[in-house]
C-alpha cells in the first residue's frame, strides 16, 4: 500500500482519452476520499488503496496531462470542480439537518469539522494531480497573474492583450510591442499591430456551480491587518516538522496562501487546493446564504448578540480562517462581527 506515487516512478506513456480514464479517476477519488467526507471521516492518504489502483491512477491523469491533444486535457478541470462541488454540497445539506434549535455554536462546530475535512481531501488531491497542476494549471495561474511592464498599458481585471494578426491570432502580447498610440474602444494601436482586449481563458464549467458565484475578477484585496488578527503577530503561519503539528501548520499555511485566489470566480483555472475552497465558499452560499434565520450570517449575528462569540474566541478564529481562505469573507456571511470579537481579544 502506498500513500503516493514515489518520484522515481515514471509513468507509462500512452495514448489516452479523457472519457476512458475518468471513471477510473473517480472511482479512485471515491474511495479515497469520497467515502470518508460524506461519512464525515478525515481523508487520510489514500489509505486502504493498493500501489497498483494508485498507480494506475497517476498513470492515467500523467498520460492526459502530457497529451499534445489539449481537449483530452481541458476537461479535467471541469470534471473535478463538479465532483467536488457536489461533494460539499452534500456535506454542508448533512450540516444543515443537524442544525435544531437554538444549538448554534453545535452548529459551528459541524460546520468547520466539515470544512476541515474538505480542506485534508483538497491538500491531498495534487498527490494524484501534480503533473496536472505543475504543467497545467500553474501557466494559466502565472497568466492570470502576469504584471505588464512599465511601458505596457495594464488591462482590467481579467482581461489580457491579444494580437490578432500575430500567428495563431489569439495569444497574449506579453511585451511584444510598445504603445505609441492611444485607447479607441477596445483597440490600441501600437508601433507594429494592432491589439485588442480578450477575455483571459476560463474553464467551461457545467452545473450549477456558476448559480452561486458572484465574484469578481479582481480577487481579494490585500488586507494584511486582518492576516495578523488570525496569525499574530505578523501575519504568516508559524512553520513546524515535528509530527502532527507539522500537518497542523500546513493547513494553516495552505489557508493564509489561498486568500490570493479563492474570491476569484469558480471558473478561473487555479491550483488544486484554493480551487476545491472556492468551491466550497459556493456551496456554503447556497446552504448557508439565504435570508432566513438559519443563514451563516444570522446565525453569527444572535452569537454575537447572545456574548458567545466572545466566550470562544478560538472558534471564532477558526472560522474567520475558514471565510478568509474560502473567499466567504466577500460575501456579507458575518466576517465584520467576528473581526470585531479577535479585535477585543487582543
Amino acid at each position: 500500500m502506498a500513500s503516493e506515487a514515489p518520484r522515481t516512478v515514471k509513468p507509462k506513456r500512452e495514448r489516452i482519452k479523457f472519457e476512458e480514464a475518468w471513471p477510473v479517476i473517480q472511482g479512485l477519488l471515491d474511495r479515497a476520499l469520497r467515502q470518508a467526507l460524506v461519512e464525515g471521516r478525515e481523508p487520510t492518504k489514500f489509505g486502504g488503496l493498493s500501489y497498483a489502483d494508485f498507480m494506475e491512477v497517476y498513470d492515467k491523469v500523467f498520460n492526459l496531462t502530457t497529451s499534445v491533444y489539449v481537449s483530452e486535457v481541458k476537461p479535467i478541470y471541469p470534471a473535478l470542480s463538479k465532483y467536488f462541488f457536489e461533494i460539499a454540497d452534500e456535506m454542508l445539506a448533512q450540516v444543515a439537518s443537524g442544525h435544531v434549535g437554538n444549538n448554534d455554536h453545535a452548529f459551528l462546530l459541524s460546520y468547520l469539522e466539515s470544512y476541515d475535512h474538505f480542506l485534508s481531501a483538497a491538500m491531498l488531491l495534487p498527490h494524484t494531480f501534480g503533473m496536472f497542476e505543475r504543467h497545467w494549471l500553474k501557466r494559466y495561474k502565472d497568466e492570470w497573474f502576469y504584471k505588464p511592464n512599465d511601458r505596457e498599458e495594464v488591462p482590467p481585471p481579467g482581461m489580457e492583450w491579444s494580437n490578432p494578426s500575430a500567428p495563431g491570432g489569439t495569444g497574449p502580447s506579453h511585451g511584444t510591442t510598445q504603445v505609441i498610440g492611444s485607447m479607441s474602444g477596445n483597440a490600441i494601436t501600437t508601433s507594429r499591430r494592432e491589439r485588442v482586449l480578450v477575455p483571459k481563458p476560463r474553464a467551461e464549467l457545467e452545473g450549477e456551480i456558476m448559480q452561486w458565484d458572484s465574484a469578481t475578477a479582481a480577487g481579494a484585496p490585500e488586507s494584511q491587518e486582518l492576516a495578523k488578527l488570525l496569525w499574530p503577530p505578523d501575519g504568516n503561519p508559524t512553520t513546524s516538522r515535528d509530527g502532527a503539528l507539522g500537518v497542523i501548520d500546513g493547513k494553516e499555511m495552505a489557508q493564509c496562501a489561498a486568500r490570493k485566489y479563492s474570491s476569484l470566480p469558480a471558473n478561473v483555472y487555479m491550483q488544486l487546493v484554493p480551487t476545491l475552497l472556492r468551491l466550497w465558499r459556493l456551496a456554503t452560499v447556497k446552504h448557508f446564504g439565504t435570508d432566513n434565520d438559519a443563514s451563516m450570517p444570522s446565525i453569527v449575528h444572535k452569537m454575537q448578540e447572545r456574548g458567545e462569540l466572545r466566550e470562544d474566541v478560538e472558534l471564532v478564529k477558526r472560522l474567520a480562517k475558514c471565510f478568509w481562505a474560502t473567499g466567504v469573507l466577500e460575501q456579507d456571511m458575518g466576517f465584520e462581527e467576528l473581526v470585531a470579537v479577535l479585535r477585543s481579544a487582543c
